[in-house]
């Protein structure tokens, strides 16, 4: 890149914005061995009418690292972009600033995602959910924060939290993101919560009354196109505390408002037990006595999904079941299977054929997992039961050779086309992508 004088050839001026497009992101992408800065100053002077693109590369995609050191009380924020590399070893520029400084670019952020960066000895932690009620932690998701960022589209958040917190805690923070945020599309979030004790047990009795009083967001909360929820939590604490069921079915309410927009959801929940074994929850008061898996009875109610994402591992889709409403599986013609467990082909055939009338699109991320020594012949057997299907998209080791060998020349024939070519995955088990289109 260091050879490129962009300012000596006028000739790139009279290229297609396509072809300058790309040619603007090769110079600004992640790893490119040179001061992001620098080459944004060069190409200042000959794409002034691609501004926004060298934009959106530098300032689009924001990380924000919640810092805290040891033995220091304060929590410190440093910003991050993706448009700048932070890898002191090959030379990029660090562009971080301080959380207070940080309006200047906050109108060109489009993705938000928030980490937490541990830096003290110890076995402490903290969970910025934690910290919203508390001093350090009470503008992370306020009014302030969130008004510098008047045009975010998408906000992820990654939180690992060692000891359940009030419902209060995680909700309150979810919903005020939804009612500051306006412009907000796209929501993932990422909850990790490892163990829990006694006092975790006596603040989710506490929270209780939160739950049972909860309403939606206001009116003027964000319309979502796309929601991830990925919960994690220890099998131990769904079973005594039935944590995750309550944090699950407390959802609904918080995106009510976007019940009739959101067309594309992915749900992954572990460590949940298996729903068929029923036992009580031990949070239950007076007024939730009744053995519950859903213990508020929410569900998600999607008028309008499009796409469906989930996992088959564990009881993941008896969860995802539970939880989403039989009338949002209608409208759905795209499916994406993501991290196949050990289930048979019956079971896969019979989820797909009586959950989805309208599917048209599935796609298997790790097809080779799923079934070792895979026969193509499910896609046959796809196609023939499932009279809506046009594409089938496979991530596989298998060969060509072995597919067509394995679905034969007739069913081949009869295919308008099979694209085989590399994955995105091909550090993984799954090299190649097999793309069915009948």
């Amino acid at each position: 890149m260091e050879t490129l004088n962009f300012e000596n050839t006028p000739g790139i001026l009279t290229l297609p914005n396509e072809i300058l497009s790309k040619i603007i992101y090769e110079a600004l992408r992640p790893g490119v061995q040179i001061s992001k800065s620098q080459v944004a100053v060069r190409l200042a002077p000959v794409c002034r009418r691609f501004y926004d693109i060298v934009i959106w590369h530098l300032y689009s995609h924001c990380y924000i690292k919640l810092q805290r050191y040891w033995n220091v009380d304060h929590l410190g924020y440093i910003v991050k972009f993706r448009g700048f590399g932070d890898d002191i070893q090959t030379g990029y520029k660090i562009a971080s600033k301080r959380f207070e400084n940080y309006n200047t670019h906050g109108k060109h952020v489009k993705i938000l995602t928030i980490r937490r960066e541990i830096k003290y000895i110890g076995n402490v932690d903290f969970s910025y959910f934690n910290l919203m009620f508390q001093d350090d932690g009470r503008q992370l998701f306020s009014q302030p924060f969130t008004a510098a960022f008047p045009n975010l589209k998408t906000i992820t958040l990654n939180d690992r939290v060692d000891d359940p917190l009030p419902a209060e805690c995680i909700l309150g923070s979810l919903e005020n993101i939804l009612t500051t945020l306006p412009s907000l599309k796209n929501l993932n979030l990422h909850l990790h919560i490892a163990h829990s004790n006694s006092q975790a047990l006596k603040k989710f009795v506490e929270s209780q009354k939160y739950l049972d009083e909860q309403s939606p967001p206001p009116a003027t909360a964000a319309r979502l196109q796309a929601v991830n929820i990925d919960l994690s939590v220890g099998t131990q604490i769904f079973r005594d505390l039935g944590i995750g069921n309550w944090l699950l079915s407390a959802l609904p309410p918080l995106l009510q408002p976007s019940f009739a927009t959101i067309t594309s959801f992915a749900f992954a929940v572990t460590g949940r037990p298996d729903p068929r074994n029923l036992y009580t929850d031990p949070i239950s008061t007076a007024s939730h006595k009744s053995t519950s898996l859903n213990p508020l009875n929410r569900r998600f109610h999607f008028s309008n999904l499009r796409c469906l994402k989930f996992p088959m591992r564990g009881n993941n889709f008896a969860t995802l079941t539970e939880f989403l409403s039989s009338e949002s599986f209608e409208n759905v013609d795209e499916v994406e299977i993501r991290d196949a467990a050990p289930v048979s082909r019956q079971e896969l055939m019979s989820l797909l054929t009586t959950r989805f009338p309208r599917l048209k699109t599935i796609n298997i991320m790790k097809l080779d997992v799923l079934w070792k020594g895979v026969n193509w012949h499910l896609i046959r057997d796809l196609k023939q039961e499932i009279y809506t299907l046009k594409t089938v998209t496979a991530y596989t080791k298998s060969s060509r050779e072995q597919i067509e060998k394995d679905l034969g020349p007739e069913f081949m024939k009869s295919m308008k086309k099979l694209v085989y070519e590399r994955s995105e995955f091909q550090v993984t088990a799954t090299p190649w992508r097999a793309v069915f289109r009948f």
